[in-house]
């Protein structure tokens, strides 16, 4: 059983004890803060790593019934001053996923348009939302409900990959 007497024995001493609790304390609040902040990221792949951002409140999948096409949203900030370039996009959830931008044509009926690659500029952001660019979805590997969470991995230029974790929901405002 660790005690008080014990714990300053195995640290040396009262301050690195004192030094220890600042930090895990540190740690509680980051990991209870997080989801009421932009999420970090660190994008892995290359041997310099890269921190994008993704804002969590803009993060989900719209679900449809029948295991038809799902369609993903959130917002990818760049916080450095080089261009960002996601080069593909790719599920374990799904079968297919690419990158579509809808489109109203002059009669009022939408097309979605294959977008091969998505550029966020230096300090910028880009959102992918309803009506705009998003991920486009296609076959679940599994049953797929509203309250599930569905991955997709981005795959960067230089290499790097993010996997975002985006929950299922049947509309925005709804959550």
């Amino acid at each position: 059983m660790m005690n008080k007497k014990n714990f300053t024995h195995l640290t040396g001493t009262k301050t690195k004890r004192n030094r220890v609790f600042a930090c895990l304390a540190l740690v509680c609040a980051s990991l209870f803060a997080a989801p009421f902040f932009t999420t970090h990221a660190v994008a892995e792949g290359s041997k310099k790593m890269r921190v994008i951002r993704v804002a969590p409140h803009t993060a989900w999948a719209r679900w449809l019934p029948n295991a038809q096409p799902a369609a993903g949203y959130f917002t990818l900030q760049n916080p450095s001053k080089k261009i960002l370039t996601v080069t593909s996009v790719t599920s374990p959830d799904y079968e297919k996923a690419s990158f579509k931008q809808s489109v109203e044509n002059d009669d009022g009926t939408t097309t979605l348009v294959n977008i091969d690659t998505l550029t966020v500029p230096g300090q910028d952001q880009i959102s992918l939302k309803p009506g705009s660019y998003h991920v486009f979805l296609e076959t679940p590997k599994r049953l797929i409900a509203p309250g599930d969470n569905v991955r997709v991995k981005l795959i960067f230029s230089a290499g790097e990959t993010l996997t975002i974790r985006l929950p299922v929901r049947t509309s925005p405002e709804l959550y």
